[in-house]
C-alpha cells in the first residue's frame, strides 16, 4: 500500500478476507515455522511470523492446515515474500 496525500492506495489485484488460519511456512531447506495467516486472497496472504532471516523476493512454501471436522487436510502453495513488517510478512502466491 502507498500513501498519497494522506489517502491509502491499495494495489492488490484480489480483495483480501480476514481469517485466522493455522499455517506452516518454510524457505529452502529450513524447518517449518508454525504461523497464523491473518488475511487471505487468491493472490496472497499476510502471515504473522517473526520476519528475521526473510527478505523481500525470497521464495517460500506455505502449508495451510485445514481442519475438516476430525480430519486435517494440508494444502501446500509456493509463494514469494512481497513485503516485510514488524509483525509478519506479506506473501504473493
Amino acid at each position: 500500500m502507498s500513501s498519497l496525500f494522506g489517502q491509502v492506495l491499495n494495489r492488490r489485484r484480489e480483495p483480501r478476507s480476514p481469517v485466522r488460519a493455522r499455517v506452516y511456512m518454510t524457505r529452502g531447506g529450513d524447518r517449518m515455522r508454525r504461523c497464523i495467516a491473518r488475511d487471505l486472497s487468491r493472490g496472497g496472504a499476510f502471515i504473522e511470523v517473526d520476519p528475521l532471516g526473510l527478505r523481500t523476493g525470497a521464495p517460500i512454501q506455505v502449508v495451510f492446515a485445514l481442519d475438516l471436522g476430525g480430519v486435517t487436510k494440508l494444502h501446500r502453495v509456493s509463494g514469494m515474500v512481497a513485503r516485510l513488517s514488524w509483525d509478519g510478512v506479506g506473501v504473493k502466491f
